[in-house]
C-alpha cells in the first residue's frame, strides 16, 4: 500500500501488527462538526437540568445504543452503588435498543434512585445534552473509536472510559485527571470509584470542563480532510513519492 489512514492511536498500532512504516501512516482523525457540537451556555444548561430536576445534583450521562455491548447494566450497578454512598447523584440515560425493557425493569425494582430515562434523543439535541451534565460515563465492551466522546468533550464534559483498548477514543482523549478518568479497568467497582470521586471534587470537574474543550479542539474535520489529501496526493505521484 501506499499509505494507510490512521484514525487515532490505538488504529495506528492495528496496521503495524500488519506491517505498516511510519512513512505510510497518514493522519486521519475520527472527529465531529465543531460548529454543531459545543457548549450551549450556562442558560440553557439551568433551564434542561430544571425541566428534568436534576437542578442541585451530579448528573452523570450514558449515551448509546441498547446493547449488550454498550454494558448499560455495569454502569447501573456502578450507579446504585455510588448513589447509596453519596446522595444526589442522577444518571441521565439517553438510548434506544434491544435492553429497554430490561434497563425499565431494573429502574422499576429502584424507585429510590434519581434516573432520567430520555430513551432516544434527535441528533441536534445533543449538544444541550452533553452541556447539562456533569460527566460522560461509557461503560462500553467493544468501541473501535467512540465519536460519543469527541461529541461530549467537545461540550465541556468529561469523560470516565477505559484507555485498556476497549474503546479506541479514550486512548487519544481521555487523560485521567485531566480531561476524565481513565479506568484501568472496567467494572461496577472501578466505574463506581471514577464517579463518586468526580461527584465529591467540583474544582477537579470545573478544570476538566475547561480541559476537555482544549484538548478536543484539535480533532477536527481540517485535521481529517487533511490527511486524506496528503495520501492521495502521495498515492498519485510516480511510484508513490511526494510532489
Amino acid at each position: 500500500a501506499t499509505g494507510v489512514l490512521c484514525i487515532g492511536t490505538a488504529n495506528r498500532e492495528y496496521w503495524r501488527m500488519f506491517g505498516a512504516r511510519p512513512e505510510q501512516e497518514f493522519d486521519a482523525c475520527y472527529a465531529v462538526d465543531q460548529s454543531l457540537f459545543c457548549y450551549t451556555g450556562d442558560a440553557e444548561r439551568a433551564a434542561f437540568r430544571r425541566r428534568h430536576d436534576i437542578d442541585g445534583r451530579f448528573a452523570v450521562l450514558f449515551v448509546g445504543r441498547l446493547i449488550e455491548r454498550k454494558r448499560l447494566p455495569l454502569l447501573l450497578d456502578a450507579f446504585a452503588a455510588a448513589a447509596r454512598e453519596r446522595p444526589g447523584l442522577s444518571l441521565i440515560v439517553a438510548g434506544d435498543g434491544a435492553e429497554r425493557s430490561d434497563f425499565q425493569a431494573w429502574k422499576r425494582e429502584h424507585p429510590d434512585l434519581h434516573v432520567v430515562d430520555l430513551g432516544g434523543v434527535r441528533y441536534n439535541d445533543m449538544p444541550a445534552l452533553y452541556s447539562a451534565c456533569d460527566v460522560l460515563a461509557c461503560p462500553y465492551e467493544r468501541e473501535p473509536w467512540g465519536l460519543t466522546l469527541n461529541e461530549a468533550m467537545s461540550c465541556a464534559l468529561p469523560v470516565i472510559a477505559s484507555t485498556s483498548g476497549t474503546v479506541g477514543a479514550a486512548i487519544d482523549l481521555v487523560r485521567d485527571g485531566v480531561t476524565g478518568i481513565a479506568l484501568r479497568e472496567l467494572n461496577p467497582r472501578a466505574m463506581r470509584d471514577a464517579i463518586l470521586r468526580m461527584a465529591r471534587d467540583d474544582a477537579a470537574v470545573k478544570r476538566m470542563r475547561a480541559n476537555t474543550v482544549g484538548l478536543v479542539q484539535n480533532w477536527t474535520y481540517e485535521r481529517a480532510a487533511r490527511g486524506f489529501v496528503q495520501l492521495a496526493v502521495r498515492a498519485s505521484s510516480p511510484k508513490g513519492t511526494n510532489s
